[in-house]
Order: structure tokens, then sequence, then C-alpha cells
């Protein structure tokens, strides 16, 4: 599950008494929303990237330093942005052709044509599809 700050999501306001603490009020409304408030953001503390080095290490074997795992997750987030860059989400498709949905979805399944990661076509697939060439 995708980690969630329990401030940023709106599901602890912020401090009403001078702008630095809460009401008993609002906290007592607050801890009355604690599974609500778990489900959402996660019971685990957030882990940094010394502790994630460790857990690794200890999983795979390996010398694994922080610094790896800052190299593995600037790896992760270029990859993502690089295919969201050259795709389009499943929803979208059809809008980026020009075409109905049911037409979208008639002529991708007659090509065996299927979204890929996160949910997204790739754009050369699309483009192929337009202009009636085979897909990658």
């Amino acid at each position: 599950m995708t980690r969630v700050h329990w401030r940023a999501a709106g599901l602890v306001p912020p401090p009403d008494v001078h702008g630095r603490r809460w009401s008993a009020a609002v906290a007592d409304a607050v801890a009355a929303r604690h599974d609500e408030i778990i489900a959402v953001t996660g019971s685990e503390a957030p882990v940094g990237g010394h502790r994630a080095a460790a857990r690794l290490a200890r999983r795979t074997g390996l010398p694994v330093e922080k610094a790896d795992v800052e190299a593995l997750a600037d790896a992760a987030v270029a990859e993502r942005q690089a295919w969201t860059r050259a795709s389009v989400s499943a929803q979208y498709a059809p809008a980026y052709l020009g075409w109905h949905r049911d037409e979208f979805t008639l002529e991708a399944r007659s090509r065996g044509l299927r979204p890929g990661w996160m949910d997204r076509y790739a754009r050369e697939d699309l483009d192929a599809i337009a202009t009636g060439q085979p897909c990658g």
C-alpha cells in the first residue's frame, strides 16, 4: 500500500488552538477515527534509507547500503516517469486516437493489444493502430 501522510491526506486537521496545538474536542474526534486513519496510512513507521538497506541486506544476503537504496529509488522513479511519458492511460487511449471507447476496445481486442504497466498503452502501439500498422 502506498504510504499516506495523515496531515496531507486531510485525516487530521491542523492545530486549532493558536495554530500550535489541538483542542480536546479535536483530539477526541481524531482519536475516535483511529481505525479509519490507520486503515488509510498503515501502521508501520516510515522506513529510512539505512533501515531499508538493512532489510534488503537481510533478505538478499548482499551488502546493501543506503546509497544503493537511493540509487534503486532513483532508477525506479526514472523508469516510471519515462514509461508515463511514452504511454497513455487505458482510460484516455480512445481519446488519444479520437475514437469512441467501443471502437477502440474492439480494435485493441482484435490485435491482442492489452495495457501494460500501470494500466497504460505504449504511444507507439496507439500510433500504429491509428495508421493501420502492426503494433510493436
